[in-house]
């Protein structure tokens, strides 16, 4: 979402990183992508015919700043290419009230999962616009972990030491096994999707080496593997939260995040903005019964202030002063 206001230097690094995701000649595909994983959500029968509702949501918003007025374009591009409803707050009078509004809205489509993606320090009055992500799944297994099934079972940490856990049992699930690795697909109830869990016996190698062909790989040999399936997974939950400006930046494009050379004039020309966080939180619950689990993605848009053309002056050599 923000790249679709991106232009100059800052376009070209942000294509670069995100594989030009956000060009016209992505967009068919990534629209087709959008609708199918729409169809994902319904109500679905086990085998003894009883019902289990299916969920995953898929939410886009803009809160932006009363003023200064973003180009039509680009709100109109945020509507068509991503489902994206616009919301206008007060940054500058209020921007703790912002933040309430924003978390309030990634609460709800979260259903409650991510009450707070947002601190109280996240935002500042100098912020103009945030576009945000959220992701909901709740999912029931094709065939449901049998609770009896569950046992005590050591699970080795990465560091050696031991702890013992409930280690669940699946049925219905198929596997496969390669050079250094073995994976499981879990499908959830409808197959329309699974859950592909990959165990490596060296995590930190197998990291290094891990890209779509690998995943690819492992997918072929799981559907080629015709021998009974024995498949065991801990019940968990987990939450991460990153701020991903250095990571991104690290990865090509830091002009996005450079108060003075960033350039987003496609959103508006009225000031100059730059992204100043990147933040993400994600949790997921996994039993015997499914899967629930929830991301929210917040990019914030801050202004440098000041008229859109800039002047520097760099005092990094010799210099006189008077």
């Amino acid at each position: 979402m923000a790249r679709l206001g991106a232009r100059g230097q800052t376009a070209t690094e942000m294509d670069a990183v995100l594989s030009d995701l956000t060009s016209d000649e992505h967009a068919a595909w990534l629209n087709g992508l959008d609708q199918a994983l729409a169809t994902r959500t319904g109500t679905f029968r086990d085998e003894e015919g009883t019902a289990h509702d299916q969920t995953l949501d898929i939410s886009n918003a803009s809160f932006a700043q009363r003023d200064p007025a973003f180009e039509a374009a680009y709100l109109e591009a945020l509507a068509a290419r991503f489902d994206a409803g616009e919301y206008l707050v007060d940054f500058v009078a209020d921007v703790q009230a912002a933040r309430r509004q924003i978390n309030a809205w990634a609460s709800d489509r979260t259903r409650g999962r991510i009450p707070e993606v947002l601190g109280p320090d996240d935002l500042s009055s100098d912020t103009r616009l945030a576009l945000v992500n959220a992701i909901y799944l709740k999912a029931s297994w094709a065939r449901a972990f049998q609770e009896d099934q569950t046992q005590q079972a050591l699970f080795a940490r990465p560091d050696g030491s031991t702890v013992t856990v409930p280690l669940m049992r699946a049925l219905g699930a198929s596997c496969g096994a390669g050079d250094g690795w073995a994976a499981a697909d879990i499908p959830y109830l409808g197959n329309q999707l699974s859950m592909l869990v990959i165990v490596p016996d060296d995590l930190v190698a197998f990291e290094r080496t891990l890209d779509a062909d690998v995943i690819a790989a492992i997918d072929a040999t799981i559907a080629a593997t015709t021998a009974v399936a024995d498949v065991t997974l801990p019940r968990f939950d987990l939450e991460t939260r990153q701020y991903l400006a250095d990571t991104l930046a690290a990865m090509g494009m830091p002009t996005a995040f450079d108060p003075l050379a960033a350039d987003f004039s496609g959103m508006t020309t009225q000031t100059r903005l730059f992204i100043s966080k990147v933040i993400h939180q994600a949790n997921i619950s996994v039993d015997e019964k499914g899967t629930e689990a929830a991301a929210v993605t917040v990019v914030g848009m801050d202004t440098t202030g000041g008229p859109s053309d800039t002047c520097t002056a760099r005092a990094d050599r010799p210099f006189l002063f008077a």
